[in-house]
């Protein structure tokens, strides 16, 4: 559906998957509600963040797109918009 393989499919999801909005909502709800104080807020949110490398690092390491993909799919992507049926991408990859 979105022309995307595996590894393309595998980079996004990291990039997506570091929680960020999840655990600071939840972290200012603790501290809204009095179920955690300043500091232990502080140092929650400070984790989150720095959680949010970790995918981040893995994905730009191991599944980063190659730049004839980024050109693949930006042909793909101009021609979806221009109303014309969208080819199959080719196969790249390392």
């Amino acid at each position: 559906m979105f022309y995307m393989g595996n590894r393309e499919a595998n980079y996004t999801t990291l990039l997506m998957a570091t929680g960020l909005t999840f655990g600071t909502i939840s972290a200012l709800f603790g501290l809204q509600n009095k179920i955690i104080d300043q500091s232990q807020y502080t140092i929650l949110v400070t984790v989150v963040i720095l959680s949010a490398f970790v995918p981040t690092l893995i994905a730009q390491k191991f599944f980063q797109p190659t730049i004839e993909t980024m050109v693949e799919w930006g042909k793909i992507y101009s021609e979806r918009t221009n109303n014309r049926k969208p080819r199959q991408p080719a196969q790249t990859g390392k």
